[in-house]
Order: C-alpha cells, then sequence, then structure tokens
C-alpha cells in the first residue's frame, strides 16, 4: 500500500510504501517509481536509514547508510535486497 506523492502515474517525492504481508516498510523519496532515499523498518522494529539502489521491482541498501537493530545496536549497512513493488 503506498500513501504519498505522484506524478503522470507513478510514485515520485515523498512518499510510504507499507507490504502488509511482511508487516514491513519503507518510506522516503521517489523518483518515477524507483525509491531513492529513505528508511526501511522491518516488522522488528530494525531500521535502515540511507540511500537505494533501486528499480521499479525492488531495491538494495547502498554501503554506508546507518542500520539500527531493535536492541539499539547500529552498524553501518552492507548491500542487501528488498522489494518495493
Amino acid at each position: 500500500i503506498y500513501t504519498g506523492e505522484w506524478s503522470e502515474g507513478k510514485k515520485d517525492g515523498a512518499g510510504t510504501y507499507i507490504f502488509k504481508a511482511s508487516a514491513t516498510k519503507v518510506a522516503g523519496v521517489w523518483k518515477m517509481n524507483v525509491l531513492e532515499s529513505g528508511t526501511f523498518t522491518d516488522k522488528y522494529g530494525s531500521v535502515y536509514k540511507g540511500g537505494f539502489s533501486a528499480t521499479t521491482t525492488s531495491a538494495s541498501f547502498v554501503e554506508g547508510g546507518e542500520f539500527t537493530l531493535c536492541s539499539g545496536a547500529t552498524t553501518t549497512a552492507i548491500a542487501s535486497a528488498v522489494p518495493v513493488a
């Protein structure tokens, strides 16, 4: 479920995409249906904040982003694929 800005029928601008099946969400800046930067939150409350390397159907964390685990521990992110559509 996407809520946010649209342009020409595509996600474009600030928005949030919630994955009901996995209870995860991504929120950030989209450009023509592609997530560029923002946050990814998993169902346990762990959060990645930073850039994404993305297409219209998937995204990867950009190395160097910040990952905060639900325990409060933090680490620098390594690349990992997450679906966004």
